[in-house]
C-alpha cells in the first residue's frame, strides 16, 4: 500500500480551473495530471448540501469515490497581463497533526524562553561574541529592579562592573572560542547589592551558528552565597577540632581557639580564663560573680601582626564592659553588633586599642563544660563593614563549645599532676 502523501499541489486559473497537477496530487486523489488538467475544482471536492467547514477542513472526492478529507491552503499569484491563479496546497490530515505537533513544539520553546528569560529565579543571560548581552532574565539574582533592557547592546563589564572581571571574560572567551562549557564558583558585588560579596555558581554553554561557529554563550547561574557560608562554617569547626585540644596545657588550647578563629571569625580574638582553671581547680556549677578573677590566656590580631594586647598572658584581667560582665554573670553568649565609642569605659585599658584598631562589633562567648565555668572568649571585627549576626554568634558558640571541653580536659590533668606532685 503506497504511503499517503503529505504535500499536494495544484495551480487553478482564475476562473478555477486546473492547470497545474503535480504528482502527489494524483497520489492523493487518484486522477492522473491528463483527467484533472482542464476541469473545474469542483469536479475532485465531495462537499455536500449543508455542509460546514470544520477547523478549515474540506473534503476533496478521491477517483474511485471515497471522501478524503484535507486542509487547503491558498495562495495568490499574479500571472503576466495582470491573470490571477491560485497555488493550492492540500494538506492531509497526518500533515494536519504534523503541523499541530510543530505547533505545540513553538508552544514549549516559547514558553521555554518565557520561563528562563521572565519567570526563572536563575540568572540568565545571553552575549554575543564580543560579550555585549543579547537577552536577559530581569527576575534574575543580582539584576532585579536593578538592570533592565536598557542593558541589552552593552558590554557585560560596563553592566555589572563588581561582578564581571578580567578572570570572568576570559571564560567567556575560552567558550566562545574552544566550544566546550564551563562549570565554577565565581565570587563578586552584583549591581543589587554592590556593597557586599555574593558567591555564584555559574555555568556557561557555547552558542554556535548553523556552520559551527561561536556566536556567544549562554549564562546560567544561581546565587549559592548562604550555601557556601554553610559549608565553610561546617569546614571551620572540622578544622578547628583537628587543631584544638593537641596537648593537656590550659594555655596551649587557650592559643589554639583563637588562632582558629582569626580571620576566619574575627580579625582580633581574645581568651581569658578564670584564675583558678590555670591551677586545675574549678568553680561552683553556674554563672560567676562579678568579682571572679580572670588571667589573659591567649590573644591574636590579623588587623596588626605582631601588635600588642592591652593584658599580657597570664596578667590579670579587669572587665568593664557590661557585655563582658553579662557574659559570665548570665552565662549566655552575647552579640554587641555595634561598639560605640562613647558607650565604651574610659578607665578600660582595651578601649584605645579598640579604637585604633577599628573594631566596631564583638561577640562575648562564655567557655563552660561540664557545668563548670573557665572562662570568656571575645571576637571582634574590624575590617569587614558589617556587623556580627545572630549566624555567627552561633558558629563562636560551637567553635568555643568545642574548645571548652579541651580547656575542662587541660584543667583536669592540671589537678591530677598538681596532685600527683603534692603526693
Amino acid at each position: 500500500m503506497s504511503a499517503r502523501p503529505r504535500d499536494a499541489r495544484l495551480l487553478l486559473d482564475e476562473r478555477g480551473t486546473v492547470v497545474q497537477w503535480s504528482p502527489e496530487a494524483e497520489q492523493l486523489l487518484g486522477y492522473s495530471a491528463g483527467e484533472a488538467l482542464g476541469r473545474h475544482a469542483t469536479v475532485f471536492l465531495d462537499q455536500q448540501p449543508g455542509d460546514t467547514e470544520t477547523a478549515g477542513r474540506i473534503a476533496a472526492r478521491h477517483r474511485d469515490g471515497r471522501r478524503v478529507t484535507v486542509r487547503a491552503a491558498i495562495s495568490p499569484l499574479t500571472r503576466p497581463r495582470g491573470a490571477w491563479h491560485w497555488s493550492v496546497r492540500l494538506i492531509t490530515a497526518s500533515d494536519t497533526a504534523q503541523e499541530k505537533s510543530d505547533t505545540a513544539q513553538e508552544e514549549i520553546d516559547a514558553a521555554l524562553l518565557r520561563a528562563l528569560l521572565t519567570d526563572s529565579e536563575l540568572g540568565v543571560q545571553v552575549v554575543d561574541s564580543d560579550l555585549r548581552l543579547a537577552r536577559l532574565n530581569l527576575s534574575g539574582p543580582g539584576v532585579r529592579g536593578v538592570v533592565g533592557a536598557e542593558a541589552i547592546g552593552r558590554h557585560i563589564r560596563d553592566i555589572a562592573p563588581g561582578l564581571i572581571d578580567e578572570g570572568l571574560e576570559q571564560k567567556f572567551r575560552h567558550v566562545v572560542e574552544s566550544g566546550r562549557p564551563l562549570n565554577f564558583l565565581h565570587t563578586g558585588r552584583p549591581p543589587a547589592d554592590s556593597d557586599h560579596d555574593h558567591v555564584y555558581s555559574v555555568t556557561l554553554l557555547p552558542l554556535r551558528d548553523s556552520v559551527g561557529r561561536g556566536i556567544g554563550a549562554l549564562v546560567a547561574s544561581q546565587d549559592v552565597t548562604e550555601r557556601e557560608r554553610a559549608r565553610a562554617r561546617l569546614d571551620l569547626l572540622v578544622e578547628a577540632g583537628n587543631r584544638i585540644g593537641t596537648t593537656l596545657d590550659v594555655l596551649t588550647t587557650a592559643k589554639e581557639l583563637v588562632a582558629a578563629a582569626v580571620p576566619a571569625v574575627a580579625d582580633i580574638a581574645t581568651v581569658d580564663v578564670l584564675d583558678g582553671v590555670l591551677h586545675g581547680e574549678a568553680s561552683p556549677p553556674g554563672p560567676v560573680s562579678e568579682q571572679t578573677r580572670l588571667r589573659r590566656a591567649a590573644f591574636m590580631s590579623a588587623r596588626v601582626p605582631g601588635a600588642r594586647p592591652a593584658y599580657d598572658t597570664g596578667e590579670p584581667v579587669e572587665y568593664l564592659l557590661p557585655s563582658h560582665i553579662a557574659g559570665l554573670t548570665e552565662l549566655r553568649p552575647l552579640l554587641v553588633p555595634r561598639l560605640e565609642a562613647g558607650e565604651m569605659p574610659v578607665r578600660d585599658r582595651r578601649t584605645p586599642r579598640i579604637l585604633a584598631d577599628a573594631a566596631h562589633s564583638l561577640m562575648v562567648v562564655p567557655l563552660a563544660a561540664r557545668g563548670v565555668v573557665l572562662g570568656l572568649a571575645s571576637f571582634y571585627r574590624a575590617r569587614e563593614p558589617e556587623p556580627y549576626g545572630e549566624e555567627d554568634l552561633v558558629l563562636a558558640s560551637e567553635l568555643c563549645a568545642r574548645a571548652a571541653v579541651c580547656i575542662d580536659n587541660a584543667r583536669q590533668y592540671t589537678r591530677e599532676r598538681n596532685a600527683a606532685q603534692s603526693l
